[in-house]
């Protein structure tokens, strides 16, 4: 039996810094303000520097809590192409069960354009991951105490839905974690899930398109109403929320790091704090747990490079951070 299934996207992701790098980013005051870079058309641009990883959330959280010391499967479809093989070849690598299928679609992947100012571009392929159906998993081998779902679209979000209530059904808890795309869909299309979830974890941004609150206290009491047992968000360099329906447990990110690249934050983050909730039950040490790994996440390029083992964890634990708790 394992601990957490996680369920979603795996890719193969290709980070790419050009001399667009070295510039300074151009801001449209008539788009919010958004940061954006220019790639003059009909240009060849040389490419300085390039790497390639595996990522993918439900691929990243399932690395994450198998490198904390869990018993982890994941299930979602992969091509027949030399990405998935990658992909494979690394979840044997790190004690992971696959636990799904194959088909003739291509196997996901992205490019991760120029990470500049601790933010980044991805160009995101999805192919084979948003066709995965239920018939094409073997339902007695997804036996947990945890589903992980992450953003899934097309079938894919049919079947989630699906065992969601598998889950609901056979006493597994359920953990979940939207994409902006999806979460954008409103918490309508996501009442078959978030009326069933234990563990929701999304951003600020996330928190804002399904509650439509600005505030985060009354995002967490808005998305705590629609279901959840206990909501988690993130908010890049500031303060990180968990709220239970009684008291919001609130963390301060540690001051003077060293931001390499941001992909996959979010993922180690959640993944942490799962696997706290798991070993405690304390909202406190999970988001200590959450913050730790992913703030060593970002110290390295690519998602799951810098990821925190049971080893170092602790250590990461124990350096100065502030959190408080308030009743609500």
């Amino acid at each position: 039996m394992f601990e957490i299934i996680t369920f979603g996207s795996a890719t193969v992701d290709t980070f790419i810094s050009t001399e667009n790098q070295k510039n300074f980013c151009q801001k449209d005051h008539s788009h919010n303000g958004k940061c954006y870079l220019h790639y003059p058309l009909g240009a060849k641009i040389l490419i300085e520097q390039q790497a390639e990883h595996t990522g993918g959330s439900a691929n990243n959280i399932a690395v994450a809590l198998s490198r904390l010391g869990h018993k982890v499967g994941y299930a979602g479809k992969l091509g027949n192409d030399l990405k998935a093989q990658k992909i494979l070849y690394e979840l044997k690598t790190e004690k992971i069960k696959f636990l799904g299928t194959q088909g003739k679609t291509a196997t996901d992947y992205a490019v991760v354009l120029d990470s500049i100012m601790r933010d980044r571009t991805i160009l995101l392929y999805k192919g084979a991951s948003k066709e995965l159906k239920l018939t094409e998993l073997n339902i007695k081998n997804l036996d947990a105490y945890w589903y992980y779902f992450t953003s899934s679209i097309g079938q894919t979000y049919k079947t989630i839905c699906q065992l969601a209530k598998h889950a609901e059904n056979n006493g597994i808890n359920i953990a979940f974690n939207p994409s902006n795309y999806l979460a954008a869909k409103g918490k309508a299309y996501l009442k078959p899930i978030l009326s069933r979830t234990n563990l929701l974890v999304l951003n600020r941004q996330e928190a804002h398109l399904i509650s439509k609150k600005n505030n985060v206290k009354e995002q967490l009491i808005v998305l705590h109403g629609l279901g959840a047992d206990i909501v988690v968000i993130t908010d890049a360099a500031k303060p990180a929320y968990a709220f239970n329906g009684r008291s919001i447990h609130t963390i301060w990110p540690r001051q003077h790091l060293k931001i390499v690249e941001t992909t996959g934050a979010g993922d180690a983050f959640g993944a942490g704090f799962l696997s706290g909730l798991i070993k405690t039950g304390d909202l406190s040490i999970a988001l200590n747990k959450g913050l730790s790994n992913a703030e060593a996440a970002i110290t390295q390029k690519g998602a799951k490079n810098g990821l925190l083992t049971t080893k170092n964890i602790s250590t990461a634990m124990k350096k100065g951070v502030r959190i408080t708790k308030q009743k609500v």
